[in-house]
């Protein structure tokens, strides 16, 4: 059965067998998570300022900030999905 995102990777009309109340748990749960990585980061972020700048870790950490807010993005967007096919 599946419950979880990366479970519906390579599914071929498997509709039946997914938990999608699991599915969009877990969507949620991963976009907190990600949020929460993107706030940590953020802060780290702002504490370098404080410091002297080291570019190469500033630039590093906004492309992992940028990427963790796309993943945020996607998976709430598939909880909307399975919020709107529920109803």
């Amino acid at each position: 059965m599946t419950c979880k995102l990366y479970q519906l990777i390579g599914i071929e009309g498997g509709r039946g067998s997914i938990e999608y109340g699991e599915i969009l748990d877990d969507c949620d749960s991963k976009t907190i998570s990600t949020l929460q990585a993107i706030n940590y980061l953020s802060s780290h972020v702002a504490s370098l300022c404080g410091e002297k700048l080291d570019m190469k870790e500033v630039i590093n950490i906004s492309l992992i900030i940028g990427d963790l807010a796309e993943l945020g993005v996607a998976t709430n967007k598939i909880a909307r999905n399975i919020q709107l096919e529920k109803s």
